[in-house]
C-alpha cells in the first residue's frame, strides 16, 4: 500500500496541505490515508473535512501516522471518531450511517499509543491499534 498517485512521476494526491500537516490518500490497498506533519487546533477542522470525505461509507478506515510529530487531545479524538462514536470517550455506534464501523490506526507514534491506552481507547470495538510493521522488512502496515 502506498500513498499518492500510481504513476511514478506524478505528484502524489494530497487532500490537505496547510504546511504543517499532509493528509495524502492511500493510492492502493483499503481506504486510508497517510498523515504527516502535526496536528493541533490551527488545522483541526481540515483533518475532520477531509477524512470525513474520504471515510463516508467505508466499514474500514486506515490511518498511518508514522509521520506524525505532533497531535493534542482533540485532534486525536477527531481521528478516532471515525470509528463511528461521536466522542471516543463514549461509546459510539459502529457502523453509523456515513461512518466507517472501524478507525484502524497503523504505525502510532508511542506517544499517542500510551495515550490511547490509558484512557482505554484500545477497548472500542470500532478503534483498533495496529502493530508497527516488523523492522526485517515484513509486511506492510496495511496488508
Amino acid at each position: 500500500m502506498t500513498a499518492g498517485s500510481a504513476h511514478p512521476d506524478q505528484a502524489p494526491d494530497v487532500l490537505y496541505d496547510d504546511g504543517v500537516l499532509l493528509i495524502v490518500p492511500v493510492a492502493d490497498g483499503p481506504p486510508g490515508v497517510v498523515l504527516a506533519g502535526e496536528i493541533d487546533e490551527q488545522n483541526r477542522a481540515g483533518l475532520a473535512t477531509a477524512l470525513g470525505k474520504l471515510a463516508a461509507g467505508h466499514r474500514q478506515f486506515y490511518v498511518d501516522m508514522a509521520a506524525v510529530s505532533y497531535c493534542d487531545l482533540a485532534g486525536l479524538r477527531v481521528i478516532l471518531r471515525l470509528g463511528g462514536g461521536e466522542d471516543p470517550g463514549q461509546p459510539g455506534p459502529p457502523g453509523s450511517p456515513g461512518q466507517p464501523g472501524q478507525v484502524v490506526l497503523v504505525r502510532v507514534p508511542g506517544y499517542l499509543e500510551k495515550i490511547i491506552r490509558i484512557v482505554g481507547w484500545d477497548h472500542r470495538p470500532d478503534i483498533s491499534l495496529r502493530p508497527p510493521a516488523r523492522p526485517s522488512g515484513g509486511p506492510p502496515p496495511f496488508a
